[in-house]
């Protein structure tokens, strides 16, 4: 237990630190776009970037998932067998992207309309899609990265990625006035040189081979969770459209920015799910892997939801940052998109049952049901709730997306979750974050308040049983043992 808790600690880190340094990335720059485009160019961003993102995952088909998964079949001495498998990869990954990117490039005004994009909308989309093109072929190297266990390069492509941006967004942005196609034309040039060094740091790994054999299994694999990926776009990106449809793009730049801030929960929980399938698989050679994955399930949950819980707190303060008072209406609207993204975190630690099995139809099923409810409650609630009910909409989809989830999974594989815990952590936080808003209502002192609210979350997360001194123990264990074999 103590050697996997800490190599889970040691790797998220690691990958946890590339998503920051993307997402910090992206925050950094959210001021420059919020102050140096108009409100509806903004807002006209978003949708392309919302479409980019729907792109990737019908460009990436779940093979590099399929990849990661077949790689594990064959054994650590079998090099020449991983070689052609990943050359088998990358050459149906090429071909099938070709192919998806061009109807995309060649139906760029269509799919603006669509967007309900005027401003070159057609240009926009073309950017974006010859981004996702590049984008897409370095998810193999990325994936090598992965099984490889190599966060530390993972982490310098991430690195090179970021501070990239940082350097070509702002120059062509302000400095050469190019609006909201300097950032994607930025974006463009990024990607491209993340992608040739991803091929440098994994070209051993590359070569002329094809295996037939290889290709269906990753294909075969790949789509069986191709469909949650595009299931889960719809739960978690798709209200911007929606929001969109029913309002306009000021509207949609309001609620893109109060979803950038709740989006480091996301990508906290990315940053695990990526580190965590190698990981998985070892602990699958333990004497109990059950008891190891619920005793790792409940740091985990501590975990995500303190963090989710401080975001909350500092939303006001955040989003004055990242954009002028036009965008202060996002203050409400983040804390429940922080908690509909902790729910998400859940559901990709119940999935472990299934990734396990390899059952990936049962992880659909459960996105199916999420991503119906989110569509039915968009159109119910944001006519009447507006931006506030697009984020309860996600918040509920991925409320039903998770107890099927769970439901699912533990029929498959069955962990002894102590469900007790988790409520138990989770009445802390609301608790806590109650009387927050409680005593904001008074007139309390804003700082003094969150000062509050984090002890009043401490005193309740250790008195409802939460937390027990034998667990911060076992966790400075960790620590130490992690510094020591530094």
């Amino acid at each position: 237990m103590l050697i996997h808790a800490r190599k889970v600690l040691t790797h998220s880190f690691l990958y946890a630190a590339s998503n920051a340094m993307v997402v910090a990335s992206g925050l950094v720059l959210i001021p420059f776009y919020t102050r140096h485009l108009s409100i509806e160019e903004f807002g006209a961003f978003s949708l392309v970037t919302t479409f980019g993102i729907f792109l990737m995952y019908v460009l990436d088909l779940g093979l590099p998932t399929g990849f990661v998964r077949r790689y594990y079949t064959y054994n650590s001495d079998d090099r020449m067998q991983r070689i052609r498998l990943a050359s088998t990869v990358f050459w149906i990954l090429l071909v099938t992207s070709v192919v998806l990117a061009s109807v995309s490039y060649v139906s760029a005004d269509y799919i603006s309309q669509m967007l309900l994009v005027t401003f070159p909308g057609a240009y926009l989309v073309q950017l974006m899609t010859v981004a996702v093109f590049v984008t897409t072929l370095s998810g193999v190297s990325q994936s090598l990265l992965r099984v490889l266990e190599q966060p530390g390069r993972y982490f310098g492509l991430a690195a090179l990625k970021g501070i990239g941006v940082l350097i070509m967004v702002p120059t062509l942005l302000v400095v050469y006035g190019r609006g909201v196609e300097g950032i994607l034309e930025a974006q463009l040039v990024i990607a491209v040189i993340v992608a040739i060094g991803g091929w440098l740091l994994t070209a051993r790994f590359y070569g002329f081979t094809f295996s037939a054999v290889d290709g269906r299994a990753v294909v075969t694999m790949g789509l069986l969770f191709w469909p949650a990926m595009i299931l889960n776009w719809v739960i978690d990106f798709s209200d911007m459209y929606f929001v969109r449809y029913f309002f306009d793009l000021e509207q949609v730049a309001i609620y893109a920015v109060a979803y950038k801030v709740a989006q480091i929960v996301f990508y906290s929980v990315l940053a695990f799910s990526i580190g965590w399938a190698p990981i998985l698989f070892g602990i699958l050679r333990d004497a109990n892997p059950q008891d190891t994955l619920a005793k790792l399930f409940r740091m985990y949950t501590i975990t995500l939801i303190s963090f989710a819980y401080v975001l909350a707190l500092l939303t006001p303060e955040l989003i004055s940052v990242l954009g002028p008072p036009a965008y202060a209406a996002g203050k409400d609207i983040s804390p429940i998109l922080c908690v509909a993204y902790v729910v998400y975190g859940l559901f990709i630690f119940f999935l472990s049952g299934v990734v396990v099995t390899g059952k990936f139809q049962y992880q659909s099923l459960a996105l199916i049901v999420g991503a119906a409810s989110n569509a039915v409650l968009n159109f119910v609630l944001i006519p009447i709730y507006g931006l506030i009910g697009a984020a309860c909409a996600t918040l509920a989809a991925y409320s039903v997306t998770a107890y099927m989830g769970v439901r699912f999974a533990q029929r498959l594989y069955p962990i002894p979750y102590q469900w007790r815990d988790l409520f138990s952590v989770g009445c802390a936080a609301a608790m806590g974050y109650t009387l927050y808003v409680l005593v904001l209502q008074f007139g309390m002192n804003e700082i003094v308040a969150k000062c509050g609210a984090l002890l009043a979350y401490l005193a309740l997360l250790f008195s409802v049983g939460g937390v027990t001194m034998q667990e911060i123990r076992t966790v400075k264990s960790i620590w130490n043992a992690s510094e020591n074999s530094a």
